[in-house]
């Protein structure tokens, strides 16, 4: 999928920057890499809709810039301060260390999964007018209505990215468009539901 080659672009961008300039490939993970990963799931929203998908609907940043920009930097800001706490823990021999690394790991888990919900509803077009925050909420009443299903698909989309960063072409060419068109199928009917709307759109 083109949407997902432009997403593994930026990501070895950012991989690439990591060698040389650190703090660039901070600021592409926070900044620039959600650009293309919003487009991946209005593109998955999109389908779940039953809408017709253009490439143009992936690259159209301008109409979801300040909710890409703002995942971005909750989602990545929280991934870093997170992460950085996880690895400075299990490199300290202190009992206390260790303890907050592990809540640091518990807390990176919440924020990952709280993301997976988020982010298809985040970029539903029939939920572009409603609050950030509100959708925020409605993805969490979405993992909280049906916890087990949504940990299991969760854990089996992870082992789908773990392997395609073993096969790293799959990752930059096809693995996250899957992610996105399976999570927006399960996340956006689950709200649906929880909201009384109906999930496809008929279109003339």
């Amino acid at each position: 999928m083109p949407a997902n080659i432009i997403w593994g672009a930026v990501l070895l961008l950012t991989l690439g920057l990591t060698f040389v300039y650190p703090l660039g490939a901070l600021l592409c993970f926070v900044l620039l890499l959600p650009f293309p990963t919003a487009g991946l799931f209005r593109l998955g929203a999109l389908i779940q809709r039953g809408e017709p998908t253009h490439l143009s609907d992936a690259l159209a940043w301008r109409s979801f810039a300040r909710r890409a920009l703002g995942a971005g930097l909750v989602i990545g800001g929280g991934t870093i301060v997170l992460g950085f706490n996880v690895l400075l823990g299990l490199n300290s021999l202190d009992a206390i260390a260790w303890a907050f690394a592990t809540a640091a790991f518990w807390g990176l888990i919440i924020v990952w999964l709280a993301a997976a919900a988020i982010w298809p509803l985040l970029l539903d077009p029939l939920r572009a007018s409603e609050p950030a925050t509100a959708l925020v909420r409605l993805g969490m009443t979405v993992i909280l209505a049906r916890p087990l299903p949504f940990l299991a698909l969760s854990a089996a989309l992870v082992i789908v990215l773990v392997l395609s960063t073993i096969l790293f072409a799959a990752l930059v060419t096809i693995s996250l468009a899957y992610v996105a068109l399976v999570l927006s199928a399960y996340v956006i009917p689950a709200a649906d539901r929880i909201e009384g709307r109906r999930t496809f759109v008929v279109t003339a």
